[in-house]
């Protein structure tokens, strides 16, 4: 190659390089009797050559000259006048962007409930003149209201004013968020700490941040959405087991190494993980953390636990399903949680070591892109993890309280609690009893749904409760329940009135 440019090429570069007509001009005279005592002396020694050689430049001749007008021709011979485009303009009617709302959703859009006060143990909504017991909210520790919190708010909003406008790593970062990553590491006793603005958003963030496309996720069944859109948002192979089955949990670890063993790789060939949540919220039901974390170290996985439903709520001081089952923290490898709910305030957390907490302040969507929280949410967050330290007895009240409403329930024909000892998040199933066909899953979410309606239309102790809803998408759907939420600061009369509420709308729909 370099022998012909040098006696084909380079003269016309020479010739074009020194400006001069009469030089460019001898130079193009010369190009083709100097191409042909090139193509001469090759032909005598490889005649082979040659002949590619020649192919090549007619190709490329063909390519210039040739395609690309009957390229443009076929461009003219497509175009369209004014007229037709003004014709198919006129007749294009665009796809919707979603599909039609079918008339059961657009009642339900219609029908939703608007709430005119804060969200304590009562509530007041909006076109009912009496306010309504709340069994709805997942204040499990009853701070969200709590006058302590509220000074804490309005001494933050008159320092640092609404909000810090702008992410963590661009200036949004206020002291109060420091002290407060700081102050979750040490009730939790890990080495790190790290938070969000929005507690919705936390698992969308933490799960991708660590798991990527090629990686291995095992996650259970039973998960809740946010959980399921960083699965999603991963690209991640996923695989589910049912709903707290050990059993299967460990069957589908066994054919991802049986498989190992068929393509003759080890078994920490790619980044792998088992998700779980320590209260699942659509089920009221707890981990199993000792099985999950033997069964973890026997296959080679690190186990992703999200305690949004059990911090707070779980365990001696609430540290959640680690201290629960007397386990160390440190035996789940990413724990992330909520500030939203036992702590009531708003965002999400993330503990565990320098390495995972560091890795997701450069990787976690959630934390790089968004605006950090208000400070006055960050301040509010870090004295209710004070105050929930400082008083254990509204954990021991909240347990006492998820023992009375239990407790009351029990006897109600046509219903049973199916969610765990323990779990404020207390799911309420239809029997066969109940003469509700138990097969069929719309037909029992009916009549939970009525029974709501009827338990909130009461006009006296009325109670807003919910049935468990999931994502029209969602292949694996919750069995239908009654979803009620207890509080510490629910009295024994409210739980009382609950329950007779329930019973009475049970009877009424059954």
């Amino acid at each position: 190659m370099e022998h012909w440019f040098v006696h084909n090429i380079q003269p016309l570069v020479d010739a074009f390089g020194t400006g001069d007509p009469e030089k460019i001009k001898f130079a193009l005279w010369n190009f083709f009797p100097l191409y042909y005592k090139y193509i001469k002396d090759i032909f005598e020694d490889a005649p082979h050559h040659v002949f590619a050689e020649t192919v090549l430049v007619l190709f490329i001749l063909y390519i210039l000259f040739v395609k690309r007008d009957k390229s443009t021709a076929e461009k003219d011979k497509l175009k369209l006048s004014k007229k037709e485009e003004d014709e198919l303009i006129k007749e294009w009617v665009p796809e919707p962007l979603v599909q039609a709302l079918t008339q059961d959703e657009i009642d339900e859009v219609n029908s939703t409930l608007v709430v005119t006060s804060g969200a304590t143990t009562t509530v007041t909504l909006e076109g009912y003149d009496e306010p309504k017991l709340n069994f709805t909210t997942f204040d499990f520790l009853g701070l969200s209201g709590d006058p302590v919190l509220k000074d804490s708010a309005r001494k933050a909003l008159t320092k640092y004013g609404c909000g810090s406008c702008g992410p963590r790593g661009f200036y949004g970062t206020i002291d109060l968020h420091v002290q407060l990553e700081q102050s979750l590491a040490r009730y939790f006793g890990c080495p790190e700490a790290i938070i969000y603005s929005d507690s919705a958003n936390t698992p969308p963030s933490t799960i991708p941040a660590f798991a990527k496309r090629g990686d291995l996720i095992v996650a259970d069944a039973g998960v809740n959405e946010t959980m399921r859109t960083g699965l999603q948002l991963s690209r991640a192979t996923i695989l589910f087991h049912k709903h707290n089955d050990m059993e299967d949990l460990e069957r589908v670890l066994k054919s991802v190494r049986a498989q190992d063993e068929k393509l003759g790789r080890q078994s920490d060939c790619q980044r792998r993980f088992i998700v779980a949540e320590g209260l699942y919220r659509n089920y009221g039901t707890i981990m199993k953390l000792k099985e999950v974390v033997a069964l973890k170290h026997k296959y080679l996985f690190r186990l992703i636990v999200d305690e949004t439903f059990s911090i707070g709520v779980l365990g001696k001081t609430g540290k959640g399903v680690s201290e629960h089952v007397g386990m160390p923290v440190d035996s789940i490898d990413v724990l992330s949680g909520s500030l939203a709910h036992s702590l009531g305030s708003i965002g999400g957390f993330c503990v565990g070591s320098q390495e995972v907490v560091d890795h997701q302040r450069l990787s976690a969507s959630g934390y790089v892109f968004s605006a950090s929280s208000p400070p006055f949410v960050a301040a509010v967050a870090l004295t209710s993890l004070d105050t929930m330290q400082k008083r254990p007895e509204l954990l021991a009240t909240l347990h006492e309280n998820v023992k009375t409403l239990v407790t009351h329930l029990s006897g109600i024909k046509g219903l049973a609690v199916t969610s765990d000892a323990g779990s404020p998040v207390i799911h309420v199933q239809v029997t066969a009893a109940s003469g509700v066909n138990t097969s069929d899953h719309a037909e029992q979410e009916t009549a939970l749904e009525r029974m709501c309606v009827i338990a909130r239309d009461r006009q006296k102790d009325g109670v807003v409760a919910m049935i468990s809803r999931c994502m029209p998408r969602e292949t694996v759907k919750p069995p239908a329940s009654l979803r009620l939420c207890v509080s510490a600061a629910h009295t024994k009369a409210q739980l009382k009135a609950c329950a007779d509420a329930i019973k009475a709308a049970a009877k009424e729909v059954f």
